[in-house]
């Protein structure tokens, strides 16, 4: 595994408001509907460094796919795990043998799909040997920084750093006040991805914020949305009751039909 820094705001989100404390710099046009941020200066700053910073799996220089879901399933177990988080910015992998992560396993097979390959057995060996490796052309990132086992759990070490509830955790990000949204979207023009594919039904309106696909045209194909002109696509969450081999199948059609897979076109 190697990881890998991209370039990083000096201020890392913060500005001085007097004394010795620091706030977030609000985002233009965000409402802070009353919260008030009270962890500790520290934590604060561990968060929007890794806000910032760790951008996610694979190379993002050399991915001619990017899939983006919510967050990460690796739940931090203490602080220092918390305070290392804005030291990468990537990370690059051999391949995902001895995960059993379903998200890895449907982009695994949505990826040897696309190179026409079949849903049965190839996308075993992409998994296990090539996946985020440099040469796979793919990469993984998500809309929020904190890992955690599912999106409704909210871990009481979490609940501590912060002192913030879930609700608020999720605003924060959703309305700019922890400018994550931004960087993606500036990394995302930066490296200019062939595809994107978007992963989480629920949250469609939050992927279509982040990348300020708001006033572009779509089409529900489907179970998708696809933005032809942007080269997005939005799906269900990457369990396998939710994207069957089936589902792959018809986005992968879908996607050659419209001339839009990234390694053929």
């Amino acid at each position: 595994m190697k990881t890998d820094n991209l370039p990083l705001p000096k201020d890392g989100g913060f500005r001085k408001t007097g004394g010795r404390s620091k706030k977030f710099i609000e985002h233009p046009g965000a409402c802070w509907n009353g919260l008030e941020w009270q962890g500790t200066m520290q934590n604060q700053l561990a968060l929007s460094r890794y806000a910032m910073r760790l951008l996610g799996r694979g190379d993002p220089r050399h991915a001619k796919i990017w899939f983006v879901g919510l967050e990460d399933t690796t739940h931090l177990r203490n602080l220092s795990d918390l305070k290392r988080l804005g030291e990468r910015s990537y990370i690059t992998m051999n391949g995902c043998a001895g995960t059993h992560t379903s998200v890895y396993r449907i982009i695994s097979k949505i990826v040897t799909a696309l190179h026409d390959q079949t849903l049965d057995s190839a996308w075993r060996k992409y998994h296990d040997t090539e996946l985020f490796s440099k040469e796979s052309g793919v990469f993984l990132t998500n809309l929020y920084p904190l890992g955690k086992r599912i999106e409704a759990e909210w871990p009481e070490n979490y609940r501590r750093w912060l002192r913030m509830t879930r609700k608020q955790y999720y605003r924060c990000l959703q309305q700019g006040m922890l400018p994550r949204f931004k960087y993606l979207r500036e990394q995302h023009r930066r490296h200019k991805p062939h595809l994107t594919i978007c992963c989480g039904k629920r949250h469609w309106k939050h992927f279509s914020a982040c990348f300020a696909l708001d006033g572009e045209k779509y089409e529900d194909v489907g179970r998708f949305r696809c933005y032809r002109r942007a080269k997005f696509v939005m799906t269900e969450f990457f369990r396998s009751t939710r994207m069957p081999d089936e589902c792959i199948r018809h986005l992968v059609t879908w996607l050659n039909k419209e001339k839009l897979n990234p390694f053929t076109h």
